[in-house]
């Protein structure tokens, strides 16, 4: 009973398999022109790579559905009404994760984070809202030695960003070393105490790390430069701390 019960499972799952439009088109591949069953499958998966990549344009297939939200390079603080939307699919539920369920049990959330994985979504890439966010992860990835490149194809995301991230950081832990506080940092950088906060977590939990010697210099280059700048710009970068000319050393 046992065998048949569960020979009947595997033979519903299979049928699942065979109803997708994906591999309807593999079928027809096949059995029209005579391709092997892998030729058959780069073939489709060429096919939607080729015109199916804008989601507006593409098919939903069998577990997806098409949802409309604010475009990702949006900034934090606008107004949704003002916000330029896009058109997306969502995949609820894939046939592949069939097999995964049952023994694997775990979030998916959570599974992505232990490997260090961070879902690219509006509130990650901007830094909206409570959580593990990609400038955290960029700081503390460099941190440990990996360089801008290799860490924005960690978090996918952009060398630019990145290095933004990274800048930023380079300021906040030079200001650190030089005595100011968080709300002066933040108000002498032009970011927010949050930021700065996790900015500062990161340099009190790497300061004494083998590595962090290494980025010293890199950090007093940086934040020398930057407020030397600054100086000559505008004189002073904070009526409220320290000048800038008084953190050059």
């Amino acid at each position: 009973m046992i065998n048949l019960a569960q020979n009947s499972r595997e033979c519903q799952e299979e049928r699942l398999k065979i109803k997708t439009l994906s591999q309807q088109m593999q079928n027809i591949a096949i059995h029209g022109t005579g391709l092997s069953p892998w030729e058959a499958g780069v073939l489709v998966e060429t096919i939607e790579q080729v015109y199916f990549a804008d989601p507006a344009l593409r098919q939903a297939s069998e577990g997806q559905l098409r949802y409309s939200c604010v475009a990702i390079n949006e900034p934090a603080g606008k107004p949704i009404k003002e916000c330029r939307m896009v058109t997306v699919l969502l995949t609820l539920f894939d046939p592949k994760d069939r097999g995964q369920l049952g023994y694997r049990g775990k979030q998916a959330s959570i599974a992505l984070r232990q490997k260090e994985i961070v879902v690219a979504t509006r509130g990650q890439v901007r830094d909206i809202g409570p959580g593990v966010t990609h400038r955290g992860i960029a700081v503390r990835l460099w941190l440990e030695g990996k360089e801008p490149v290799e860490i924005a194809r960690h978090i996918n995301h952009s060398i630019a960003a990145v290095e933004n991230y990274l800048e930023k950081f380079k300021r906040v832990a030079y200001l650190r070393r030089k005595s100011f506080d968080d709300y002066q940092s933040a108000l002498t950088i032009g970011i927010s105490v949050a930021a700065v906060k996790t900015f500062v977590e990161l340099y009190k939990q790497y300061q004494h790390k083998p590595f962090f010697k290494q980025r010293i210099d890199e950090i007093e280059l940086v934040g020398s430069q930057y407020y030397m700048a600054q100086d000559e710009k505008k004189g002073s970068i904070s009526s409220n701390g320290p000048t800038a000319r008084d953190c050059v050393t």
